[in-house]
């Protein structure tokens, strides 16, 4: 069946004139259309005993009857295509949602105005899909920017450890450094702790790896290009947490535990306190007549101070 018989059929059920009691032929209505193109629309499968065998006749209120070729009926492919029409053919007055395929014309055929509509019932499943995607997208990005809204720079949260944040290290030699770890915040969050953020840098990292979780301050927080951007620090909430345990000049007893080189050009001795913190005591603050007196293993007082040097609070003899 050709396109023209096709729209001809269209045309004869939508259009079809009247006769008057005397058996004059009434003049044909005009044909007006209620949609458009791309629009989205309910109709039902006409109620007809033959349909054409290219297609179906879709009846839309308001407007000419619209035909649906086989290729524009729902399904993933020509086999789920014939038994939606199979389906739709043994149920006439079916109600469908079909989208509108360009704009709707009238042609002329024999003297005689015809309406003519194209309909998908497979392209509004396609649009219904892709709202449906779209919508939830936007409910997970509005989700995910009140999660970020929520972190405000400095509240203290304890988060999981949810990965070890790296990169290819200098040497060329495949291994990696590791600068951080990823810390879960809020659903769906992670926010980068670097170790130059970590009270111990590298020497602390390993710990807070193993323990799994970390209590750290939120010092930014926002959405870039869909991606939460969050940076985190920890050396604020364990200096709080130091200080509020020993308070600057304080004075308090530990032991020796390390001698020499600390860390890069940091001399003199990590003093573990009855906590398990450990503290650096410089060279310069011995204030001791004999080193011999605070070899590793000895137990010694210290003078708290407000100074924190690599990654250390800094303490002193002086004033014992």
């Amino acid at each position: 069946m050709t396109d023209s018989t096709i729209s001809n059929v269209a045309a004869t059920i939508s259009s079809v004139a009247t006769t008057s009691a005397s058996g004059t032929e009434a003049a044909a209505p005009a044909i007006t259309f209620t949609v458009k193109a791309d629009d989205t629309v309910r109709g039902t499968i006409a109620k007809i005993k033959n349909h054409p065998a290219k297609g179906l006749l879709v009846a839309i209120e308001g407007n000419p009857m619209a035909f649906m070729p086989n290729g524009c009926i729902a399904g993933r492919n020509d086999a789920e295509k014939a038994a939606r029409r199979a389906e739709l053919l043994a149920a006439p007055g079916t109600e469908v949602t079909v989208s509108v395929m360009g704009e709707p014309t009238i042609e002329h055929n024999n003297g005689k105005a015809q309406g003519r509509i194209k309909v998908s019932e497979q392209r509004a499943v396609i649009a219904a899909e892709k709202a449906a995607r779209a919508a939830k997208a936007s409910e997970r990005s509005a989700a995910l920017q009140a999660a970020v809204d929520a972190l405000v720079p400095g509240s203290v949260i304890e988060g999981k450890v949810t990965s070890v944040a790296s990169k290819p290290s200098d040497r060329n030699d495949g291994s990696t450094y590791a600068y951080g770890v990823f810390v879960a915040v809020a659903p769906n969050v992670n926010g980068l702790l670097h170790v130059k953020q970590i009270e111990g840098g590298h020497r602390a990292l390993e710990s807070i790896v193993a323990a799994g979780t970390v209590t750290v301050e939120v010092l930014e927080a926002s959405i870039e290009n869909g991606v939460p951007r969050v940076q985190l620090s920890q050396k604020s909430v364990a200096s709080k947490a130091f200080f509020d345990q020993y308070p600057e000049g304080a004075k308090v007893k530990g032991t020796v535990v390390r001698v020499g080189e600390v860390a890069d050009n940091l001399h003199g001795r990590i003093v573990e306190l009855g906590s398990g913190d450990k503290v650096f005591l410089a060279d310069d603050d011995t204030f001791v007549k004999s080193e011999s007196a605070l070899a590793r293993g000895n137990s010694t007082r210290v003078v708290i101070t407000g100074e924190i040097v690599g990654g250390f609070v800094r303490v002193t003899r002086k004033g014992l």
